[in-house]
């Protein structure tokens, strides 16, 4: 009875020392991993998709270059690979959720929105996730 406490106990330390949730260190701004996803954009990996998620952040704002760029690719990913951005908006803490979603809400080109509605609205995935992303994609119909 012991042995099997003692072994219980170190499973569940060993447990609740694992992250739960992974992330990736991310470097905010990162031209570069923009320009990795557009060229991957055909076999994107979850890896890929973090950095990339990642770049994004309130001081890339005034990084005009940044802007436009990952702003074209975050859409071009958002249509491709709508259920795997939800999953990974989910998991990853190091993401600054409210700016992605405000970007999400400002296209700086034409995209099918309607198209990405539907794809973004058939996904499994976290339902707050998916409402925000939802909202985002309306406020950007709205000012087109």
């Amino acid at each position: 009875m012991n042995r099997f406490l003692l072994l219980l106990s170190c499973v569940l330390v060993a447990y609740k020392s694992y992250p739960q949730n992974k992330s990736v260190d991310c470097k905010r701004c990162n031209i570069s991993i923009v320009r990795e996803v557009e060229a991957d954009i055909e076999k994107l990996s979850d890896t890929q998709l973090k950095l990339f998620l990642c770049s994004f952040g309130d001081s890339c704002s005034n990084n005009i270059e940044f802007s436009e760029y990952s702003n074209k690719v975050l859409f071009d990913v958002l249509q491709n690979y709508p259920e795997k951005m939800i999953r990974v908006l989910g998991q990853d803490s190091n993401l600054d959720l409210a700016y992605l979603f405000s970007v999400l809400s400002s296209p700086l080109s034409d995209y099918d929105l309607d198209l990405i509605y539907k794809k973004v609205e058939s996904c499994r995935g976290s339902e707050d996730i998916k409402r925000n992303i939802l909202k985002s994609i309306e406020i950007a119909k709205n000012r087109q």
